[in-house]
């Protein structure tokens, strides 16, 4: 481990202690100054600049920096130091306070960005319970259910009122009006074998996949829109250059101005992935304090970040393979099915065996169209392997030749 102050800076294990903060820190700083008691100036530089841009997950501004500077140089000069040493150990100084700051500078930023994230969790994590239908819960908290599959939502430009649209006619109008203190977030929740669409206030459309969340502000304000989403979504987000569009993620964050692209993060996924229909985005990738690289998509292409290596590949995709679900179907070509079977246990929730690994590794191309029926869904994907069809004692499907 190197002690330096600018390494201790740029040591994720270390900074992540220090913030974490409590018994396990304090055990952890002890440790450091016994072990390396000559560097002991280097680590408390450090723990003081780390907890000077975190105390409150927020973004250091460069005048903060400079009074934070100022305070340390001016300790420094309280220090008993000889006339004959300040030359040798005055510039040493600077130049660590100078890089600290440089270093801070993205580290606060890094803390600002995931206060987005934390915010936007808590909410998720208040909503977990399961739901049978979809669900709109708006600014004042109360909940509106989506009773038929498909059904659409919209917000009016101001996001005061809603229009919700089932078997293709408006049949409820709702008003929507924040609490006071609360912030002005709304949410919608798809459960597992359901897809619902949502137009925001600035008129970007999101198709929601089964088992997804969008948790959304009813009207954008300041220089960003931002929505966090857990699942899949197809985002047509509308044009507005002077105020990006953020798609926040557990571990992706894709902006652009205005353009088409699909999303996958679930939560019980190994992958996340973004892939771009049209015009251009930007991925950035989250979790790690520094050397977050950011990749810019071309129409045709998929970004497809590992959750667990935290390593990340961009490749030339056919798009039809992934967006095909907003449309109700799953298109595939010469794939095994037991990767088609994945697929449909994901969308509605529900076990598919098959037996023998002949049959699990059969080629197969075609589209499946997402019932809203389960038993539909599966009797199909049977019939298209010309297998059979049982059910065990747990009344789980298995598919057999």
């Amino acid at each position: 481990m190197n002690i330096e102050f600018e390494s201790l800076l740029r040591d994720e294990s270390f900074v992540e202690q220090i913030t974490k903060g409590g018994a396990e820190a304090e055990q952890y700083v002890k440790k450091l100054l016994l072990q390396y008691p000559e560097k002991k100036e280097d680590i408390l530089f450090a723990i003081q600049f780390i907890k000077s841009t975190t105390a409150e997950h927020r973004r250091l501004s460069g005048g903060e920096a400079s009074e934070i500077w100022s305070k340390i140089r001016d300790r420094q000069k309280l220090k008993k130091i000889t006339p004959e040493k300040t030359n040798r150990r005055i510039f040493p100084i600077i130049r660590k306070v100078a890089a600290g700051i440089v270093i801070l500078l993205g580290l606060g930023y890094y803390f600002y960005s995931q206060s987005d994230l934390r915010s936007f969790k808590q909410i998720a994590e208040s909503s977990e319970k399961v739901y049978e239908e979809g669900v709109l819960i708006l600014s004042d908290g109360l909940e509106h259910k989506l009773q038929k599959n498909e059904s659409a939502v919209e917000y009016n430009p101001g996001g005061e009122e809603i229009f919700i649209t089932e078997d293709g006619n408006t049949e409820k109008k709702l008003k929507n009006s924040a609490n006071e203190g609360q912030k002005n977030l709304n949410q919608i929740i798809v459960p597992f074998g359901r897809r619902h669409c949502i137009t925001l206030c600035d008129g970007t459309t999101v198709q929601l996949n089964s088992g997804s969340q969008l948790i959304f502000p009813a009207n954008f304000t300041g220089n960003t829109r931002k929505v966090y989403l857990k699942g899949e979504g197809y985002f047509e987000v509308a044009k507005n250059s002077a105020m990006p569009f953020v798609v926040i993620t557990d571990y992706l964050d894709i902006d652009v101005t205005g353009t088409i692209f699909n999303i996958s993060a679930y939560e019980d996924e190994k992958t996340a992935s973004a892939v771009l229909v049209e015009g251009s985005v930007n991925v950035t990738q989250k979790n790690k304090l520094f050397s977050n690289p950011k990749y810019t998509l071309e129409p045709g292409q998929g970004y497809f970040y590992s959750i667990n290596t935290s390593r990340a590949t961009v490749n030339k995709v056919d798009v039809i393979n992934y967006v095909g679900w907003k449309d109700g179907w799953l298109q595939f070509k010469d794939q095994p099915l037991i990767n088609i079977v994945r697929r449909v246990e994901k969308y509605y929730n529900k076990e598919i065996l098959i037996k023998g690994e002949k049959l699990a590794n059969t080629l197969i191309s075609g589209k499946l169209v997402l019932s809203d029926e389960f038993d539909d869904a599966v009797t199909h994907l049977a019939k298209t392997v010309e297998g059979h069809l049982e059910r065990n004692e747990k009344q789980i499907y298995i598919i057999t030749e």
